[in-house]
């Protein structure tokens, strides 16, 4: 137990001392608001990779909105949305999501400060397929909407203290529980876990 606590100890004041390092670091960015743009895919996967339906994976964009506050953590909100195919079918999954980014490694990449983080968050996804046709031939846009959350892993590389470039990974854990397809109800939740990888830039103001 002394080891333990020596080591949580010792682990809290080396962040302490990497944030302050931070904080007088020139190159590093300052605290506040910053914008985002990515380009994402997205894999679906459990009962929409065959069992409710077989969506492709597919790719798209995504635009987030945050703030970095003085501690190593930053509050964000994004949207993200991703064309796919089912069979023959056009569909599109987006989603609008709020989640924390907590920074406990800063380290040097070809010469540029960098940053790895972890990602946390909760979210509301929508998945909709064109055109899909029931048992009896009659054809209606399917549409499944529901909640979840998410964690992730990512590194953030700063060429310029106000512009960094982005690369992540981002585990899904959705369950879709609203239907919207001519008179069908769902029976049971619609789970689809979903992997999203991005990279993309920032701009820090």
């Amino acid at each position: 137990m002394p080891r333990i606590l020596i080591a949580m100890i010792m682990a809290v004041l080396f962040t302490l001392n990497a944030t302050q390092a931070d904080a007088d670091d020139p190159n590093h960015p300052e605290d506040g608001l910053y914008i985002g743009a990515d380009l994402i895919v997205n894999v679906p996967e459990q009962d929409l990779s065959g069992d409710f339906a077989e969506v492709d994976p597919g790719s798209g964009f995504r635009l987030n909105l945050g703030y970095r506050f003085p501690i190593p953590l930053a509050l964000e909100v994004e949207f993200g949305a991703s064309g796919h195919m089912v069979d023959d079918e056009d569909a599109g999954i987006a989603f609008l999501a709020m989640n924390l980014r907590y920074f406990p490694l800063t380290f040097s990449f070809a010469g540029m400060p960098a940053e790895a983080f972890l990602r946390a968050g909760f979210g509301s996804y929508a998945l909709v397929i064109d055109g899909v046709r029931d048992g009896s031939g009659r054809r209606d846009d399917l549409e499944l909407t529901g909640d979840g959350f998410d964690a992730g892993i990512g590194i953030e590389i700063y060429p310029q203290p106000q512009f960094s470039v982005v690369f992540g990974v981002t585990q899904r854990f959705v369950e879709y529980d609203e239907l919207d397809y001519l008179d069908f109800e769902l029976i049971e939740d619609v789970k689809g876990a979903m992997t999203t990888v991005n990279a993309g830039i920032k701009y820090h103001f």
